[in-house]
């Protein structure tokens, strides 16, 4: 579990929303023009265990 303002989040559950986010994120990268050959993500959580790319 992880632990935020008192609350209990589920380890399965964000990391689930990080890979969704970054699955996300590539593909949106593909449609575009030009070779992208690595990414590197830099990743926050919110209260609720939702990630956000900075």
């Amino acid at each position: 579990m992880l632990q935020c303002n008192n609350a209990s989040l589920s380890f399965q559950k964000v990391h689930s929303h990080i890979l969704k986010v970054c699955h996300s994120f590539c593909n949106l990268m593909e449609k575009r023009e030009g070779h992208f050959a690595e990414f590197g993500l830099d990743i926050v959580l919110d209260e609720d265990g939702y990630p956000w790319i900075l």
